[in-house]
């Protein structure tokens, strides 16, 4: 008689860590995901799929009508941005020249002082107004090209979690389950 109560005891032990073990998994959710593919990447500005770049030719095949939305004011923000930085070259160079003359102007000795002292000081607010600018323009275009670039970045991952694999254990009314999404 006590093999049969020690053989029920080890069935006992073993079903109750089964339902642990069970429980635990469906509580935290776990998810498992496969990597399916290559995801899909931003490259530039635009998006590499399987290695190979795709055209916005192609874009609607891939992505639903808020993303293609989302990707194309990217494009334009992203492209704003840039135009601001670019445009802002000449006016920091200009800016650069400006305080060059400016230490030139201070090094030459004149017979008139006062007409030295109105040069300089026109020479720098002229280079202080084309500094700020393109200091200005700098400022805007960044933040525009960084954000146009996070959005590009949300649109790929968007793509790559709606068409992951996952594999889960999950609880239902019916019970405990597995689930496999993909």
């Amino acid at each position: 008689m006590p093999r049969l109560s020690l053989k029920i005891f080890f069935t006992n032990i073993a079903a109750v860590a089964a339902m642990l073990f069970c429980a635990a998994n469906a509580s935290a959710q776990e998810n498992i995901e496969y990597d399916y593919d290559e995801p899909m990447e931003k490259c530039g500005g635009g998006f590499e799929f399987k290695g190979e770049e795709i055209f916005p030719e192609v874009y609607p095949k891939f992505f639903n009508a808020d993303e293609l939305e989302t990707i194309n004011s990217a494009l334009r923000q992203r492209r704003s941005g840039k135009g601001l930085m670019i445009s802002a070259a000449p006016f920091v160079l200009g800016a650069g020249c400006s305080f060059v003359g400016l230490c030139v102007l201070g090094l030459v000795d004149t017979n008139n002082p006062d007409h030295l002292k109105s040069m300089i000081r026109t020479t720098f607010y002229i280079g202080l107004g084309l500094f700020s600018f393109g200091f200005t323009l700098i400022s805007i275009g960044v933040p525009l090209f960084c954000i146009g670039n996070a959005r590009l970045n949300w649109a790929a991952d968007s793509y790559n979690q709606r068409n992951a694999m996952s594999f889960n254990v999950v609880s239902g009314r019916n019970g405990l389950g597995l689930a496999l999404r993909f």
